[in-house]
């Protein structure tokens, strides 16, 4: 038993497993252990199918775009505080506790809140440093956002598959 391709207009439309004769009997085509259905046949050679530089280029944006959501996940240091958590959870806990921060100096009111850092470690933050990590975390998210739209401007300009394959979507991410 081997594999065969039936082929339908030039085009590879079903993969079948059969003896030679009955194959033959078909007017099946013997293949390579890689042909698929969607491979195009042209009477001597099968051909993978060609991918639209348009799709690929899709398909890149949206592995950058994962890249990018990793990142601004993945923490932040505070110089002088620590490491922060950046999931989508903290960088909400960190916007209430600005806020919170605000309220009080708009107010006149001391602030201090004890906060869990990534390390599990638990430090007091005043207002002002409260307010500092809101800062670091934000620009934390700008920047990871100004690498991906870099890379995507890098992807739209690709003018073929070489300028395409040359574009690194995994570095230079803060």
């Amino acid at each position: 038993m081997e594999r065969y391709a039936v082929i339908e207009g030039g085009t590879v439309e079903n993969i079948a497993v059969a003896d030679a004769e009955f194959a033959s009997a078909q007017g099946w085509i013997a293949c390579a252990d890689d042909v698929a259905p969607g491979w195009t046949y042209d009477g001597e050679a099968f051909a993978a199918p060609v991918v639209p530089l348009d799709d690929l280029k899709a398909a890149l944006w949206t592995e950058a775009k994962a890249l990018r959501d990793a990142a601004i996940d993945a923490g932040v240091d505070v110089a002088g505080i620590g490491r922060f958590d950046s999931d989508p959870a903290s960088r909400g806990n960190i916007n209430g506790a600005v806020t919170m921060a605000l309220v009080a100096a708009s107010t006149g009111q001391p602030f201090e809140i004890s906060w869990r850092l990534a390390d599990n470690s638990v430090t007091t933050l005043s207002g002002a440093q409260m307010i500092a990590v809101g800062v670091a975390v934000g620009q934390h998210v700008a920047a990871c956002h100004a690498a991906a739209q870099a890379i995507g401007i890098a992807i739209q300009a690709a003018a073929d598959r070489s300028a395409l394959a040359t574009i690194d979507i995994g570095a230079g991410w803060p």
